[in-house]
């Protein structure tokens, strides 16, 4: 009896330290301090980086951990609470937002925070420098197979080969508007990384990626060219016409912690900075002050 009890006290004594340990970390995790484990969009890397590095310059209180990972599995963990806050290419659906409303009782918070451009990768000895959006439709339909096809330069045969990652934005993206089919010569690989190396080593791959990889990391990728896209004259107000997707920074913290500051962070002005500094379109038009020191009269 005396056993059972003294082995009752100390279950007891540890179940009141854990939830000790939990309510203490509550505490501490504010907006500008604590710990954070977020999931990001693997495509989204590049100026994810920037993003936590300069946030922790300013708070050096605070610790983020990323994970990066394919869109659909940051989506997985989000919902199923292993991890609270994301960025990712797309806004919550409706079913996705009332799971975690219902499961967690407490409204995700969601922040748009830029467009994206999604651009197109070549080998260095690929004579092409310029591509159209329709192009690119076109040889995720089938049409387009051949890249004689958009170069007649190439005289023998020369199979497209498309190459993107596997589960991620991008892939969500191009099946969306191409029915969810790609043609039989494509490759979902892991990483944006693999995919650049791929497009490296064959000349006659198209890679597709996030724009941040290209401008803010170009310098780095020297055997491999991004393709411009092709000017539309019809188009008089936008005559460039390119790819884009949104991004977007999510969290359902039941309380304010270290995921909205983040989130705060990059939406106000230095995180937008960031993003415009990756190439991206900025949603909150970048504030520039002019402060007049003389002035001169006629």
């Amino acid at each position: 009896m005396k056993r059972h009890i003294l082995i009752c006290l100390i279950v007891g004594f540890i179940a009141i330290m854990g939830c000790t340990d939990k309510d203490r970390d509550s505490k501490t995790s504010s907006p500008t301090a604590g710990i954070l484990t977020i999931g990001v969009d693997e495509s989204l890397r590049p100026f994810v980086e920037d993003e936590i590095r300069t946030f922790l310059f300013y708070y050096n209180q605070a610790d983020i951990i990323p994970l990066y990972m394919p869109e659909k599995k940051v989506i997985a963990k989000l919902i199923s609470n292993q991890i609270q806050t994301a960025i990712i290419c797309r806004d919550l659906y409706d079913d996705e937002i009332d799971l975690i409303k219902i499961n967690y009782n407490h409204s995700a918070i969601r922040c748009k925070l830029a467009e994206d451009k999604i651009v197109a990768v070549v080998n260095n000895a690929n004579p092409i420098n310029e591509i159209s959006p329709d192009d690119i439709r076109d040889i995720l339909s089938g049409k387009i197979t051949d890249w004689g096809q958009l170069d007649p330069t190439f005289i023998e045969k020369s199979t497209i080969v498309l190459v993107l990652t596997d589960s991620s934005s991008i892939d969500r993206y191009f099946t969306s508007i191409n029915n969810h089919l790609f043609p039989v010569t494509s490759y979902g690989l892991a990483t944006t990384t693999e995919v650049i190396e791929y497009v490296k080593n064959n000349p006659y791959a198209l890679g597709v990626l996030g724009g941040s990889w290209f401008y803010q990391k170009g310098e780095k990728y020297k055997d491999v060219k991004m393709l411009g896209y092709k000017k539309d004259i019809s188009r008089k107000n936008n005559p460039e016409q390119g790819l884009t997707r949104e991004v977007f920074a999510v969290t359902h913290e039941p309380f304010s912690g270290l995921g909205i500051g983040f989130i705060s962070f990059l939406g106000e002005q230095k995180g937008q900075l960031i993003i415009l500094k990756a190439g991206m379109i900025p949603y909150k038009p970048i504030e520039r002050n002019v402060k007049i020191t003389r002035s001169y009269e006629d």
